[in-house]
């Protein structure tokens, strides 16, 4: 479960060095981020206000065996039924979440994700990966999601990347 910490207005995101190239994947949800209090602009405003925020980490097998880390965008963390957290779950667990479920409990699950490269807005020279779609696994398919644990040196080295070094999404 995340607890709430005070927060300014940093992202939530990783610094991930080696993005996984454009393709379908079977992935691992190997992290889940959650800030509390995070000051973030209003939507189409100029006005801050404050949010809590959520990012999901996936890990996926690329081509010859590589592994690679892709992040979600962030989500406002939000119950409403057009809330952008609550399609994103939708469209993973095939089904609404519960209302009092702990999300958390996704880390370790598999998912069937299509992963695109998107321009950033803020600097067209620069390219990322997006997550466009997500989906469950279908049944046959599971014995190839990998162990989140297997992830672990990816998330450390891309933690610890300094904040001053870290580079806006979009």
């Amino acid at each position: 479960m995340a607890k709430p910490t005070e927060n300014t207005n940093v992202g939530s995101g990783l610094q991930i060095e080696n993005e996984a190239p454009a393709d379908q994947y079977i992935a691992t949800c190997v992290r889940i981020i959650d800030q509390f209090g995070v000051m973030r602009k209003k939507f189409q405003s100029q006005e801050d206000v404050k949010k809590d925020v959520t990012r999901f980490i996936f890990g996926v097998y690329g081509p010859k065996n590589t592994l690679y880390l892709i992040q979600t965008f962030e989500f406002t963390i939000s119950t409403a039924p057009t809330a952008n957290l609550m399609a994103f779950l939708k469209a993973w667990l095939g089904k609404t979440p519960e209302m009092g479920w702990d999300y958390h409990e996704l880390v370790g699950k598999g998912a069937a994700i299509i992963v695109e490269r998107k321009t950033s807005t803020r600097n067209p020279s620069k390219s990322y990966a997006q997550i466009a779609s997500i989906g469950a696994v279908f049944p046959q398919l599971q014995p190839l999601v990998a162990p989140a644990k297997l992830y672990g040196p990816l998330l450390l080295a891309a933690s610890q990347a300094k904040p001053a070094e870290r580079t806006p999404l979009a």
